[in-house]
């Protein structure tokens, strides 16, 4: 009893006396069941019954026959199939010559079941339909086709590729030519593709990248000028000064000598995409693909296009944003350069006359004539700070050009550092600060360079004296299993959330801090930082306005993370009395210790 389906009803009305099967009530049983099965599923299925291969089949198998159906029943499997039947005709004669099944899974194959060669993928089995004496009869098969399935995972995978590739490009240029380089590698859905992009005077359009073209094509010039609305050279696709939002689909003149893309036949249609800017909103270019000549141009297809038009927009802009960015770094970069270049040559100017008038200061000071001269110990003081602040800034510009010479050596952190806190002990009295500190005896030395590791601590000191009016100041040293922290805290005023993010910027100074002073260059806390990383080490500082800070300066045991010519296992630096002294003298200055 056949069902009430479409193919039921065909298979029913046809004359079967006019084909090899002959009247349907004398087939023999097989095939009435083997009918009736495929009937009865929404599974695409077909049989194929005796030597011509009699095609019969269900209502799920008719869009796998396109404009074949409905003159496909009853025909000859190699009539119909005739585009295909060297792949698939001898898996047939497999079943019916060796009665073994086949299978296949998302086998290519190329049908022209919609007036044109099209790419399609299948997955299908064939299957022998024997007597009770093991004769074969017929070919049973039930079939996927699995065309849109492989096409969207080969169109995801390239718009992953556009995706992690120029993720991270540092360039415009970059962008382009890694996405023609992907694009290239699918040529099954871009059989070309160029990327035009407007030059800054929107006066013509440059090519930025292609695939699928010789590099001399006419087809891609690499400029196109622009006057009024019209080009020049003239293009062969339909590109407008008029920005505009949607695609253009266009087909390409059949008499041009046109990419060929994977197959013999050449494509006859063409895309055109936007290329938008997110800082203008305005049209910044086209992207030019062409379509697949054994594809058909459907929504998915379209959807895909458009996705990789926005994969690639969205790369070029953000590259364009990096390269913004990158220019305002370097142009701030060489801004910090450029005060840094002159600081130092005025500080080397300062350093020499400086030197003669601190020699003066201290002889005269030594003479009972001038030892209680009003103003000659304040400007031995104020001398004294000048040339703490040019030898500062003279470190730094060392720093940056990379000609200081550090010396690591093994010291007791302990010792160099519970001495150098102790040495800040009278201005904090006087700034009626209570100061703490607290070092354990470490289990092995730590390679330092001195002179720098005290300019770290001292200034760290000075600036937690500077900014803490009331409360106290603490020092620890805090030893791990393969670094040491030296922790310097404070009661003092904090700092914002915004202060924080530029503390260690060069030339930086916070406007809103309440502190003892203003005074100051700006780069003591900069070449901290510098000195810190020198030793292979880090800087973090946590604090909250009105809750004080927390500097804290980590470095690692050992010497193997530093350069091994600058290492010495033998202590040969002296401690440099002078460089504490310069410090106290002016932090005394802000405490009332000494008149200005």
């Amino acid at each position: 009893m056949l069902s009430s389906h479409q193919m039921a009803e065909k298979i029913r009305n046809k004359n079967w006396l006019e084909s090899p099967l002959g009247d349907m009530a004398g087939w023999p049983a097989q095939l009435k069941t083997s009918v009736q099965i495929i009937l009865d599923s929404r599974y695409p299925m077909f049989v194929w019954w005796g030597k011509h291969l009699i095609n019969i089949y269900n209502d799920a198998y008719i869009p796998m026959l396109g404009n074949r159906h409905p003159n496909a029943l009853g025909a000859c499997a190699s009539d119909i199939w005739s585009d295909i039947w060297d792949v698939i005709g001898p898996q047939a004669d497999i079943v019916f010559q060796e009665g073994r099944s086949t299978w296949n899974e998302d086998l290519p194959l190329f049908m022209r079941r919609h007036g044109y060669l099209e790419e399609t993928f299948f997955t299908f089995s064939y299957s022998p339909i024997k007597n009770e004496h093991g004769d074969i009869l017929g070919l049973f098969c039930a079939c996927t086709e699995e065309t849109s399935q492989v096409l969207k995972g080969r169109r995801l995978h390239t718009l992953r590729r556009i995706s992690a590739v120029t993720e991270e490009a540092d360039s415009v240029g970059e962008v382009c030519r890694l996405s023609a380089e992907i694009l290239t590698d699918n040529f099954f859905d871009i059989p070309f593709s160029l990327m035009y992009l407007w030059d800054r005077d929107e006066r013509s359009l440059c090519l930025a990248a292609q695939s699928g073209f010789r590099p001399d094509s006419p087809l891609a010039p690499l400029r196109l000028a622009i006057d009024g609305d019209t080009f020049h050279p003239q293009p062969w696709w339909p590109l407008s000064r008029s920005p505009k939002r949607d695609e253009t689909v266009f087909t390409i003149d059949r008499q041009l000598n046109r990419p060929g893309g994977p197959w013999p036949e050449p494509p006859d249609q063409g895309m055109v995409l936007p290329v938008e800017s997110w800082e203008t909103q305005k049209q910044s270019g086209y992207l030019i693909v062409g379509i697949s000549s054994r594809l058909a141009l459907d929504d998915r297809y379209r959807e895909f296009l458009n996705l990789l038009a926005k994969g690639i927009t969205g790369a070029i802009n953000r590259a364009q944003v990096r390269t913004e960015e990158r220019k305002r770094i370097e142009a701030l970069a060489e801004l910090n350069r450029a005060k840094t270049e002159f600081f130092s040559n005025v500080s080397h100017e300062f350093r020499t006359p400086l030197t003669l008038i601190l020699g003066s200061l201290e002889e005269a000071m030594q003479t009972t004539t001038f030892a209680m001269a009003p103003g000659v110990e304040v400007a031995h003081r104020n001398a004294v700070r000048m040339l703490k602040l040019v030898n500062t800034l003279l470190d730094f510009s060392s720093l940056e050009a990379g000609r200081m010479q550090a010396v690591f050596e093994p010291v007791d952190l302990c010792e160099l550092t519970i001495d150098l806190a102790s040495s800040f002990e009278s201005a904090m009295k006087n700034a009626g600060l209570e100061l703490f500190v607290s070092c354990p005896t470490l289990s092995q030395p730590v390679y330092v360079d001195r002179t720098s590791w005290e300019k770290i601590i001292l200034n760290l000191l000075s600036n937690a004296l500077k900014f803490t009016l009331q409360g106290r100041v603490s020092v620890e040293v805090c030893p791990h299993a393969e670094n040491v922290d030296v922790r310097i805290e404070d009661s003092g005023v904090g700092m914002s959330r915004e202060t924080l993010d530029h503390v260690f910027d060069r030339f930086f100074r916070a406007r809103e801090a309440l502190g003892r002073t203003f005074e100051g260059s700006g780069i003591g806390l900069a070449l901290v930082k510098e000195l810190v990383e020198m030793h292979g080490g880090k800087i973090h500082v946590e604090s909250e306005p009105g809750r004080g800070s927390v500097f804290t300066v980590t470095v690692p045991f050992g010497f193997h993370h530093l350069p091994p010519e600058q290492v010495y296992h033998t202590a040969t630096q002296p401690k440099d009395e002078r460089l504490a002294k310069s410090f106290i003298l002016e932090s005394e200055q802000w405490t009332g210790g000494a008149d200005h």
